[in-house]
C-alpha cells in the first residue's frame, strides 16, 4: 500500500488510479491476515488515489465477486465424502446422476452454519449487499437449472434442498419467487394445457394435482393464477373466434360473407331474401356460444359474488359458531404421527428408466407403473402393499352440504359473478356486443328442448361476463333489444287489428319477462307506440289537400279503438283541429245525421276538438257559406245544361246546411223559382204530392232562402 501511495505521489492520471486501486485491493485480499481491516486500508488508498465511491464499488465487484462466488461454491457444494459419486448403471441425461424421480441427484448436505460462514466471507471481503445478492441469485438459478433440465419436475427432496439453499444464501422470498417464475412458469403452463386434454376441461382431481405441482415448483398463488389464466385464455381464443365467425355468417349476406372470407358459401334453401345465410348461421352461432360457456363452466372460471345480505349472514354465522368438537378433532389430526413411505431398493438399470413423469393427452399426470402423481413426496416412493395400518383420529362431524342454486333461480335474482378471464382484447368491443345482441335475439326466437334450454339459460347467465361486457352495459343492451322486440310485436298488432286486445297481453308479458324488462317501462312503451301509430294515421290524413270526411271519421275511430284522446294524447296544431272539426261537422250535416232538430251535436264536435266557441262559429259560418255558394253555382250550371238530376243533388247539399244555419245565395228571383219547381217536381209523386215531411221541410227552406241578387 505504501508503494502504491508513493506511485500516486508522482502525479499518475486516470485511469491509472483505478488500475492501482484494483492491484492494491487484490494484493490486500491475498496477503491480509484474519485480523486485518481490509475496508479501512482500502479507504485510505481510495482517498489518496481520489477514486470515487461508485468506481470503488465497481472494482470491489470485479475483484471480490469471483472470490465470494468461489467461497459460496466451496461451502454449499462441499460434502463429508465425495458427493458426486454415481451408482453403477445410474447415469441419466447429460451424464447427470438420477434419483428415483428421474433427475439430477441432490447435492451434498448444506452445512447448518452455511449462512454464518457466508456472512463472515462477505464481511471479510467487504462485499456490497447488491453484489452478494446478485451472486447468490445466480448460484441459486444455476442449481434450479440443473434440477429442471429438460423441463423435468424436480422431486420433493430437491425442493427441500432448494429451500435450504435459499435460506443459506439469505435470499428473500421475492427473489426466489421471481427466479421460479422465470424458470418454472412454462412447465406449469404446459401442464395446465395438457391436463385439459381433448375436452378442454380440467377435472377436479387434476386441478388438485396442478395445485400440488405449483407448490412443488414453488410458484406463488398470484403467479400460479396468472399462468393458469393465460393457459385458459389460449384455449378460449379459438372458441371465441368460432363464435365471431358464425356471427358474420348469420348477419352477412352470402355475397358479403364470400367477399370477406374468399369462400363461396353455396346455396342455402332456407336463406331469407335480402340476405342472411339462413337458419344454419344462427343455429351454429348458438352452438358455438354454448360451447364457449360450457368451457367456462367446466373449468370453474367464474365465481358467484355473495350479496350484501349473504355476507352479513355469513359473518354473523362465523361469529356465532362454537363447535369445540371440531377444534379438538383438528388438534388430533395435527398431533397424529406421520408415516413415511419406505425408501425403495434401487432398480436394476436405474436412471431415467426407474421412474419418469408423463403428461398424457387426457391431461392425467402419471408415473411409470400407473400410479397417479399427486405432487407429494410419498407419490414418488414405492409404497408396500398392503400399506401399514395407521390409526387415524375420528373425523369431526361435517356440516350439511349446501344444495347448489339452480340456474333458473340465479337468473331470476339476476345474480352477480366474477370471471377469472374474459374476451376483453380478443376482439373489438362492438363485435363482442353484436355477439351478445344476436344471442339475446336468438334465445327469444328459438324453441329448445328442456336439456338444451338448460344450457341456453346457463349461457344467458354468463355470456355477457365472458365477453367482458359490464353489468350496466348488459342491461342497456337487453333494454335496447327488448324495446325493439316489444315494439315490433305491438306494431304488428296495431297494423293488423288497429289495437292491442286483452288476449294479446299474455305474449307481451312473456316478452317482458324473458327480456327482463321493467313493467313500468313497458307500460310507457306501449302508450308511446299507440301514440305513434295514431300520429302516423293523422299525418297521412292531414297531408291531403282536400280533407275528406271519411278520413276524419277513420282517425276518430282509430283513436277510440286505442283508448286515446285526439287532443290530449296527440300533438295536433290548432289549424289542423279546425280542419278536422269542419270536415267532421260537414259529414254529419250532409249525411243527415245532424239536422235542425239535433244541431247541438255540432257543439259536441267542437268541444271534442278543443276549439273555442267563437272560433268555431266563425270558421263554420265561413265554411257553410262557401259550401252553399258552390252548391248553388253547381245547381244553376246543371239546369243550364238540362241536367236536372245533378241540379237536385246540388240543392240537397245546399239545403242540408241551409236548414241549420242561415245562408244567402247569389240567385235572381227567376232562377230561384225555376230551381224550386225542379226540386219540388223531383220530390213529388205523379199526382204532384210531396212524398214525406222531410222533403216538404227542405222545399220550405228553399222557398225562404235569402237572395243576394234581384231579378233584372
Amino acid at each position: 500500500v505504501d508503494h502504491v501511495v508513493e506511485l500516486a505521489g508522482e502525479g499518475l492520471s486516470y485511469p491509472m488510479p483505478l488500475n492501482l486501486y484494483e492491484v492494491a485491493l487484490t494484493d490486500q485480499l491475498q496477503t491480509a491476515d484474519v485480523d486485518t481491516d481490509v475496508a479501512s486500508a482500502m479507504a485510505a488508498v481510495r482517498a489518496v488515489l481520489k477514486v470515487s465511491e461508485q468506481s470503488a464499488t465497481a472494482v470491489y465487484t470485479k475483484v471480490c465477486g469471483p472470490l465470494f462466488r468461489a467461497r459460496v461454491e466451496d461451502v454449499l457444494l462441499r460434502s463429508a465424502g465425495d458427493g458426486n459419486e454415481q451408482e453403477d448403471g445410474e447415469e441419466g441425461a447429460e451424464g447427470q446422476p438420477m434419483d428415483l424421480a428421474g433427475g439430477a441427484a441432490p447435492g451434498p448436505a448444506i452445512p447448518p452454519d452455511a449462512s454464518e460462514i457466508l456472512d463472515e466471507a462477505a464481511r471479510t471481503l467487504n462485499i456490497p449487499d447488491q453484489v452478494r445478492s446478485d451472486i447468490s441469485e445466480e448460484f441459486y438459478r444455476q442449481r434450479l437449472d440443473t434440477f429442471t433440465l429438460g423441463s423435468r419436475i424436480y422431486s420433493a427432496t430437491e425442493q427441500e434442498e432448494l429451500k435450504a439453499l435459499s435460506a443459506a444464501l439469505r435470499l428473500d422470498d421475492a427473489s426466489v419467487a421471481t427466479i421460479h417464475w422465470n424458470q418454472c412458469a412454462s412447465m406449469y403452463r404446459n401442464a395446465v394445457l395438457e391436463a385439459m386434454g381433448s375436452t378442454g376441461v380440467i377435472t377436479q382431481e387434476y386441478l388438485a394435482g396442478l395445485d400440488k405441482l405449483a407448490d412443488r415448483l414453488m410458484l406463488e398463488d398470484e403467479a400460479k393464477s396468472k399462468i393458469f389464466n393465460e393457459a385458459m385464455q389460449s384455449q378460449m381464443r379459438p372458441l371465441l373466434d368460432r363464435v365471431t365467425t358464425e356471427l358474420e355468417r348469420s348477419v352477412l349476406s352470402r355475397q358479403q360473407y364470400a367477399a370477406k372470407t374468399g369462400q363461396d358459401q353455396g346455396d342455402d334453401m332456407f336463406a331469407e331474401a335480402g340476405g342472411t345465410l339462413g337458419l344454419e348461421g344462427g343455429a351454429n352461432m348458438m352452438l358455438e356460444i354454448v360451447n364457449l360457456v360450457d368451457f367456462f363452466a367446466g373449468n370453474k372460471l367464474f365465481t358467484l359474488v355473495p350479496t350484501e345480505e349473504e355476507e352479513k349472514a355469513a359473518a354473523a354465522a362465523a361469529a356465532a359458531a362454537d363447535v369445540p368438537e371440531v377444534a379438538e378433532s383438528a388438534k388430533a389430526v395435527e398431533a397424529a404421527p406421520v408415516v413415511e413411505a419406505p425408501e425403495p431398493a434401487a432398480e436394476a438399470g436405474g436412471g431415467q428408466a426407474a421412474k419418469k413423469q408423463s403428461w398424457g393427452m387426457s391431461g392425467s399426470p402419471s408415473w411409470a407403473g400407473g400410479a397417479p402423481w399427486d405432487g407429494s413426496a410419498a407419490s414418488e416412493q414405492v409404497t408396500p402393499y398392503p400399506p401399514p395400518a395407521v390409526a387415524a383420529p375420528a373425523p369431526a362431524p361435517l356440516p350439511p352440504v349446501p344444495v347448489p342454486e339452480s340456474t333458473a333461480s340465479l337468473l331470476e335474482r339476476n345474480a352477480i359473478f366474477s370471471y377469472q378471464i374474459d374476451a376483453t382484447g380478443m376482439a373489438k368491443s362492438n363485435i363482442l356486443e353484436d355477439v351478445y345482441k344476436q344471442f339475446v335475439v336468438q334465445t327469444f326466437q328459438e324453441k329448445a328442448s328442456p336439456a338444451k334450454q338448460e344450457r341456453i339459460d346457463l349461457a344467458t347467465l354468463h355470456l355477457a361476463g365472458i365477453l367482458g361486457i359490464s353489468r350496466e352495459r348488459k342491461e342497456e343492451i337487453r333494454g335496447e333489444i327488448g324495446d325493439v322486440v316489444y315494439s315490433q310485436y305491438v306494431n304488428n298488432l296495431l297494423q293488423q287489428k288497429g289495437t292491442v286486445e286483452p288476449s294479446d297481453f299474455q305474449l307481451l308479458v312473456n316478452i317482458q319477462s324473458m327480456l327482463k324488462m321493467d313493467e313500468e317501462h313497458c307500460v310507457e312503451l306501449l302508450y308511446d307506440l299507440k301514440i305513434k301509430h295514431l300520429a302516423h294515421t293523422l299525418d297521412t290524413v292531414r297531408r291531403r289537400e282536400e280533407l275528406r270526411a271519411e278520413d276524419v271519421l277513420r282517425v276518430r275511430a282509430a283513436a277510440d279503438k286505442l283508448g286515446l284522446d285526439l287532443v290530449d294524447d296527440v300533438d295536433i296544431s290548432p289549424d289542423d283541429r279546425v280542419r278536422f272539426f269542419l270536415a267532421e261537422a260537414a259529414s254529419g250535416i250532409e249525411s243527415g245525421k245532424i239536422t235542425d232538430e239535433n244541431k247541438e251535436e255540432v257543439g259536441d264536435i267542437q268541444e271534442s276538438w278543443a276549439i273555442a266557441t267563437d272560433v268555431a262559429q266563425e270558421k263554420l259560418d265561413e265554411f257553410v257559406q262557401k259550401t252553399c255558394s258552390a252548391a248553388t253555382s253547381g245547381a244553376v250550371e246543371a239546369v243550364m245544361s238540362a241536367n236536372n238530376r245533378r241540379a237536385v243533388a246540388h240543392l240537397d247539399k245546399l239545403l242540408s246546411y241551409a236548414q241549420i244555419l242561415p245562408v244567402e245565395v247569389d240567385l235572381d228571383a227567376r232562377t230561384k223559382e225555376r230551381l224550386i219547381k225542379i226540386y219540388s217536381a223531383a220530390k213529388a209523386d205523379f199526382d204532384g204530392t210531396v212524398r214525406n215531411d222531410e222533403d216538404r221541410k227542405r222545399i220550405d227552406v228553399l222557398v225562404r232562402l235569402g237572395l243576394t241578387s234581384q231579378a233584372a
